[in-house]
């Protein structure tokens, strides 16, 4: 028998229908953001394919393991596989962030009740 205490796991999920993700409030994130602790952001997979997997506002990773505590290349005696930039502690088409306007806009959010549809 398979137990999973971890976050997001058994009863604490929010169900079918939102992938199995930790429970949140109504609403969703766009198709190019994803949810990490209640607020929508630019996937990491967009910055980087090799950094899949987001474990902090600004932080990506390579796996879903514990070697994300640790920083990819620094010399502490860890395999660490996670990069933190604040580049990736924004929420989707930051693009450009050179204007006070965008810099806001830019701001991880919480997930919209009625999501935009997505063009090709």
């Amino acid at each position: 028998c398979k137990h999973d205490m971890g976050w997001c796991s058994g009863f604490d999920v929010a169900g079918p229908s939102s992938k199995n993700d930790c429970p949140h409030s109504k609403g969703a994130c766009k198709a190019d953001e994803e949810l990490f602790l209640g607020l929508c952001y630019k996937k990491c997979s967009s910055f980087d394919a090799s950094l899949p997997f987001r474990v902090g506002p600004a932080t990506c990773c390579k796996t879903a393991s514990v070697k994300c505590i640790a920083e990819e290349g620094v010399q502490d005696g860890m395999e660490g596989e996670s990069l933190t930039n604040s580049k990736f502690d924004v929420a989707s088409g930051c693009e450009d962030m050179s204007s006070d306007e965008a810099q806001v806009s830019c701001r991880p959010h919480s997930p919209t009740v009625e999501p935009e549809t997505q063009t090709a």
